[in-house]
């Protein structure tokens, strides 16, 4: 279910599936326009890894439309995420 690029406006978004990564289940690299998504575990869910992604995608649309003060706000990235996660499903 996780794409492995997505159109964002004019951008093309890669996503990188299984990166190492230690402190974070995922990151967003706007100059790159990259999303590194961890290896999964062996204890992660499908809806687990599907709300990684999308809480990555946020904050790359956040930041696509000028909203860095909300990409900025984990809690408001967390919610947001969860709703598309149980949307997408």
């Amino acid at each position: 279910m996780i794409p492995n690029s997505f159109q964002l406006g004019a951008h093309i978004i890669k996503v990188q599936k299984d990166a190492k990564m230690k402190d974070a289940y995922g990151l967003w690299y706007e100059q790159k326009k990259l999303i590194k998504l961890a290896k999964s575990k062996a204890d992660w869910s499908e809806h687990f890894a599907l709300q990684v992604f999308w809480h990555e995608a946020c904050h790359a649309i956040l930041d696509h439309i000028g909203r860095g003060d909300l990409s900025q706000d984990e809690n408001f990235v967390d919610g947001l995420s969860e709703a598309l996660t149980q949307l997408a499903l």
